[in-house]
């Protein structure tokens, strides 16, 4: 490879624009691999009661409100079963 195509692979990936092909072929060629992923911003357990309450409109138990390490306790547990109980899973992420 030249020095002006790595330059311009560089750039690519700068920018944003290289493509997973072209990602997979560099990666080839310096025998590695290419694990594309996506990692979630917040945790799944903010992410299930942020869809619930958007579902069924209404405030969560104060138990629940905050952040997950409110969790932990057995009255915030019991919170969360009671309105996982009442959600209805086959519709809850459309």
């Amino acid at each position: 490879m030249t020095a002006q195509g790595v330059r311009q692979l560089e750039h690519a990936e700068e920018n944003g624009s290289i493509s997973l092909k072209t990602l997979a072929k560099l990666a080839d060629g310096l025998d590695c691999e290419v694990h594309y992923i996506l990692l979630p911003r917040s945790s799944l357990l903010d992410l299930v009661l942020k869809q619930s309450k958007e579902i069924h409109g209404s405030q969560l138990p104060t138990s629940l409100n905050g952040t997950t390490e409110k969790i932990l306790d057995s009255e915030a547990l019991s919170a969360l079963s009671a309105l996982l109980a009442n959600v209805n899973k086959r519709g809850f992420w459309l």
